[in-house]
Protein backbone atom coordinates (compact mmCIF):
# COMPACT_ATOMS: atom_id res chain seq x y z
CA UNK A 1 0.00 0.00 0.00
CA UNK A 2 1.60 3.48 -1.22
CA UNK A 3 0.95 6.00 1.35
CA UNK A 4 0.17 9.84 0.02
CA UNK A 5 0.55 13.47 2.54
CA UNK A 6 -1.99 16.05 2.00
CA UNK A 7 0.13 18.63 3.08
CA UNK A 8 -1.99 22.32 2.37
CA UNK A 9 -3.79 24.84 4.82
CA UNK A 10 -7.38 24.86 2.75
CA UNK A 11 -9.73 22.27 4.76
CA UNK A 12 -12.09 22.25 1.18
CA UNK A 13 -8.60 21.43 -0.60
CA UNK A 14 -7.67 18.60 1.62
CA UNK A 15 -11.46 17.45 1.44
CA UNK A 16 -11.32 17.07 -2.21
CA UNK A 17 -8.27 15.50 -2.48
CA UNK A 18 -9.53 12.85 -0.11
CA UNK A 19 -12.78 12.53 -1.61
CA UNK A 20 -11.02 11.99 -4.97
CA UNK A 21 -8.81 9.80 -3.55
CA UNK A 22 -9.49 7.87 -0.91
CA UNK A 23 -12.38 5.20 -2.81
CA UNK A 24 -9.09 3.51 -4.20
CA UNK A 25 -7.60 1.04 -1.72
CA UNK A 26 -4.15 1.26 -3.00
CA UNK A 27 -3.24 4.37 -0.92
CA UNK A 28 -3.18 5.42 2.79
CA UNK A 29 -3.92 9.20 3.66
CA UNK A 30 -2.12 11.53 5.92
CA UNK A 31 -2.70 15.29 6.05
CA UNK A 32 -1.26 18.10 7.60
CA UNK A 33 -2.26 21.96 7.54
CA UNK A 34 1.13 23.42 8.09
CA UNK A 35 4.77 23.47 7.40
CA UNK A 36 5.54 22.07 10.97
CA UNK A 37 3.39 18.78 10.59
CA UNK A 38 4.07 18.67 7.08
CA UNK A 39 7.91 18.25 8.09
CA UNK A 40 7.38 16.16 11.00
CA UNK A 41 4.62 13.17 9.06
CA UNK A 42 7.04 13.14 6.11
CA UNK A 43 9.71 12.19 8.67
CA UNK A 44 7.90 9.73 10.48
CA UNK A 45 5.77 8.18 7.40
CA UNK A 46 7.64 8.62 4.77
CA UNK A 47 4.69 8.59 2.24
CA UNK A 48 5.65 7.58 -1.40
CA UNK A 49 4.13 11.03 -2.54
CA UNK A 50 3.46 14.49 -1.15
CA UNK A 51 0.98 17.33 -2.37
CA UNK A 52 2.84 20.16 -1.26
CA UNK A 53 1.32 23.68 -1.18
CA UNK A 54 3.41 26.23 -1.28
CA UNK A 55 1.82 28.96 0.85
CA UNK A 56 1.20 27.35 4.37
CA UNK A 57 1.35 28.48 7.99
CA UNK A 58 5.13 28.28 9.29
CA UNK A 59 6.53 27.91 5.99
CA UNK A 60 6.87 27.63 2.37
CA UNK A 61 6.74 24.59 0.40
CA UNK A 62 9.71 25.35 -2.10
CA UNK A 63 11.63 24.97 1.31
CA UNK A 64 10.07 22.16 2.48
CA UNK A 65 10.45 20.52 -0.53
CA UNK A 66 14.40 21.33 -1.01
CA UNK A 67 14.81 19.98 2.51
CA UNK A 68 12.94 16.83 1.96
CA UNK A 69 14.75 16.01 -1.82
CA UNK A 70 18.20 16.55 -0.13
CA UNK A 71 17.83 14.25 2.39
CA UNK A 72 19.42 11.22 1.46
CA UNK A 73 16.86 8.86 3.72
CA UNK A 74 13.90 10.80 2.08
CA UNK A 75 15.04 11.03 -1.68
CA UNK A 76 12.56 8.59 -3.07
CA UNK A 77 9.82 10.54 -1.67
CA UNK A 78 7.62 12.02 -4.84
CA UNK A 79 6.68 15.42 -4.62
CA UNK A 80 4.02 17.11 -6.17
CA UNK A 81 3.57 20.97 -5.46
CA UNK A 82 0.18 22.27 -5.35
CA UNK A 83 -0.49 25.33 -5.15
CA UNK A 84 -2.60 29.24 -6.73
CA UNK A 85 0.34 30.37 -8.23
CA UNK A 86 1.48 29.65 -11.78
CA UNK A 87 3.76 31.69 -12.99
CA UNK A 88 6.64 30.20 -15.48
CA UNK A 89 8.93 31.23 -12.59
CA UNK A 90 7.24 29.68 -9.97
CA UNK A 91 7.05 26.07 -11.94
CA UNK A 92 10.82 26.78 -12.21
CA UNK A 93 11.33 27.43 -8.56
CA UNK A 94 9.48 23.99 -7.76
CA UNK A 95 11.36 21.95 -10.06
CA UNK A 96 14.40 23.18 -8.95
CA UNK A 97 13.60 22.87 -5.19
CA UNK A 98 13.46 18.91 -6.51
CA UNK A 99 9.47 18.66 -6.63
CA UNK A 100 8.35 16.02 -9.30
CA UNK A 101 5.68 17.89 -10.90
CA UNK A 102 3.67 21.20 -10.31
CA UNK A 103 -0.68 21.56 -9.95
CA UNK A 104 -1.88 24.69 -10.21
CA UNK A 105 -5.39 25.43 -8.36
CA UNK A 106 -8.03 24.70 -9.01
CA UNK A 107 -7.16 21.49 -10.58
CA UNK A 108 -9.65 18.67 -11.99
CA UNK A 109 -9.86 15.74 -9.39
CA UNK A 110 -9.54 13.43 -12.65
CA UNK A 111 -6.09 14.91 -13.40
CA UNK A 112 -5.02 14.67 -9.78
CA UNK A 113 -5.71 10.73 -9.82
CA UNK A 114 -4.13 10.87 -13.03
CA UNK A 115 -1.48 12.29 -11.70
CA UNK A 116 -1.04 9.64 -8.64
CA UNK A 117 -1.13 7.00 -10.62
CA UNK A 118 1.45 8.03 -12.98
CA UNK A 119 4.00 8.44 -9.98
CA UNK A 120 2.85 5.50 -8.07
CA UNK A 121 1.69 3.14 -10.41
Amino acid sequence: MKTILIADDEEAIRGLMIATLRNDDAYTLLTAADAETTIQLIREAVPDLVFLDVMMPGGNGFDICAEVTNDPALKHVKIIMLTALSSDEDRQRALDAGATDFITKPFSPTMLLQKVRDILG
